[in-house]
């Protein structure tokens, strides 16, 4: 396999598992949302744990054709904040004027981990979903200590 088809499986595959782990979701979940989204599309996919394990494992070698029904069922699914509404278009700077008056305070840690685990996703720290699951539980449980008392979050 070409190395720029083997980084973007990779991705893919990361993103997966960013993806629904964001969403507390198993791999069994995900292959339902999956059928249920491919289904609204006029799709009869029939998608198992199986090949979601296998995809995020690496066991998956090439691009499976059913990834474009996992990707829909995140957006057909976003992930819900609290505290945080969906606005359209037009109204959102004048959403976000209204916002930013406003004190914001942190999620409670379980959802600020969910938002750090998604910030994360995108950077690259090692090749381990693991590794930016860590960090985002130490971030979670720290950052709202930091913030409140003015500390040093790596002391």
């Amino acid at each position: 396999m070409p190395k720029i088809e083997f980084e973007r499986l990779e991705r893919l595959r990361l993103n997966i598992r960013q993806q629904r782990c964001m969403r507390d979701w198993t791999a069994r979940q995900l292959a339902d949302e999956a059928n249920k989204a491919a289904k609204r599309r006029g799709i009869d996919l029939k998608l198992k744990l199986y090949s979601i394990t296998s995809l995020e494992t690496g066991r998956m070698k090439s691009e499976p054709v059913w990834a474009k029904y996992v990707l829909y069922a995140f957006e057909d699914n976003p992930v819900e904040i609290e505290g945080f509404q969906s606005v359209p278009q037009n109204e959102k700077s004048e959403a976000l004027k209204k916002e930013c008056d406003k004190v914001l305070a942190l999620p409670e840690p379980p959802l600020l981990k969910k938002i750090l685990i998604g910030l994360l996703g995108p950077i690259e720290i090692g090749n381990s979903l693991e590794s930016k699951l860590q960090l985002a539980d130490i971030l979670s449980q720290r950052l709202p200590i930091g913030v409140k008392h003015g500390q040093s979050l790596f002391e």
